[in-house]
């Protein structure tokens, strides 16, 4: 390779890096235009078809998936898809929101925010006693106290006030303390009903049926998220249009969920590509999806021979983790001054991903994982531990037509030392 052609491919290595932002979910018109590869899955085609022969009804729709795996970019190719047919609104509730001590006052109130903006950039006429009740309603915080309350974190439902913390253990609180929360107005019905008034309005002066999209629910912590759509679905279905809600895969797992799911008409779930088979051999198709996702982004030949889809395997079919280790590939060739993705780039690359899990899973979790990792038919038990392990994503779900479970790529190393070290100390007990 000559001067000129390596300064070249370090320029285009350089440039990738902020192409390949991890978090840049293709959200607008331009970016799906550019990046979106259709996935092997009929998922979505499933989905538009579900809304197109639902005219009328007020579908209500559980939209989950593992973080990472595109959930964003393929709600926004849908409401791209059903725009001539809908009147599609689509946000995240991160515009209007924290994340935090989220309860059902706050939750709608971005929905009434979104659909009086919605309104005002149509340039729909309101009633003036709608705007006045929207703009009216606060959500107001209030100051609680508890005494031996105990309160389970990111593993459940604690206590009585909705004052949770995602810690993920079981603990007693003891003597008296003040936290904040977000505290249900006494009118919550009025807030529904003006939210139904705008949701008339928009359809009257469209004369289509809208349909709301609200994304990153499913950042909500586990605990959260269950408590809101556990004690709040009767008011989250009781708007009169069809509505999307994206909820953390792990709810899907909950005790509870049977008793979430019989609000909803349907429950989806993004399938990951498989880049694997259940037996462990690639799956060409799987990797061909992402390779092309890759491709769109950054020139095949600033990989090495097999590079690309070593990095595709060790992602696990996760799109933003093999996002993630194409990026810190461009940037360890680009301070080693290297050319070209080698496989020491793509290693290390992959290393910096791996001690993020050890960091993030529960050591509690190690013997569940180890077990995952050791199950023949990949079919664990589903249970809390499971449950916990889908959401910190050390256990990813692999499904279409069969569904099961697998340790992900990055954590593999994490519970085969666990599971040598817990071997080495049961014989050390038995000499």
């Amino acid at each position: 390779m000559s001067p000129e052609e390596k300064a070249n491919a370090l320029a285009e290595l350089k440039a990738a890096i902020s192409i390949m932002e991890s978090k840049k979910s293709l959200t607008t018109e331009e970016l799906l235009s550019k990046y979106y590869v259709e996935r092997e899955s009929k998922f979505i085609n499933k989905l538009k078809n579900t809304f197109l022969s639902s005219t009328g009804q007020p579908l209500k729709v559980l939209f989950s998936g593992h973080i990472g795996s595109g959930k964003s970019s393929e709600l926004f190719k849908l409401k791209q898809d059903l725009d001539n047919e809908f009147f599609m609104i689509y946000y995240s509730i991160k515009e209007y929101m924290d994340l935090s001590g989220t309860d059902t006052s706050a939750f709608m109130e971005t929905m009434a925010k979104k659909l009086k903006e919605t309104a005002d950039e149509n340039n729909v006429q309101l009633e003036k006693k709608l705007i006045e009740n929207i703009e009216k309603w606060k959500s107001s915080k209030r100051q609680v106290k508890y005494r031996d309350e105990q309160r389970i974190g990111a593993t459940g439902i604690g206590g009585n006030l909705g004052v949770i913390k995602a810690s993920g253990e079981l603990h007693t609180e003891k003597g008296t303390k003040t936290e904040e929360a977000w505290e249900q107005g006494p009118n919550i019905n009025e807030l529904i009903l003006s939210i139904d008034g705008l949701i008339v309005a928009l359809r009257e002066s469209q004369k289509k049926e809208p349909v709301i999209i609200i994304d990153d629910i499913d950042k909500l912590d586990l605990a959260d998220a269950e408590k809101l759509f556990l004690k709040y679905s009767r008011t989250l279905t009781s708007l009169n249009c069809k509505i999307i809600y994206t909820v953390p895969i792990a709810l899907l797992y909950s005790d509870h969920f049977r008793q979430i799911e019989s609000f909803y008409h349907k429950v989806c779930l993004l399938p990951i590509s498989k880049v694997k088979k259940k037996d462990g051999t690639p799956n060409e198709e799987g990797i061909d999806k992402i390779r092309k996702i890759i491709e769109r982004r950054i020139h095949i030949d600033l990989f090495g021979k097999g590079i690309l889809e070593k990095i595709i395997r060790d992602g696990g079919g996760v799109i933003r983790d093999t996002i993630r280790i194409v990026q810190e590939c461009c940037l360890i060739c680009i301070t080693d001054k290297k050319p070209v993705i080698d496989e020491s780039a793509a290693n290390e690359a992959a290393s910096i991903l791996k001690n993020e899990f050890r960091r993030q899973i529960p050591k509690e979790l190690y013997q569940k994982m180890i077990e995952v990792k050791n199950f023949k038919t990949k079919t664990p038990d589903v249970d809390r531990e499971l449950q916990r392990l889908l959401y910190c994503q050390g256990v990813l779900e692999y499904s279409n037509d069969d569904t099961w479970y697998d340790v992900h790529p990055l954590a593999y190393d994490l519970a085969e030392e666990k599971e040598k070290e817990y071997e080495s100390k049961e014989r050390k007990k038995k000499k």
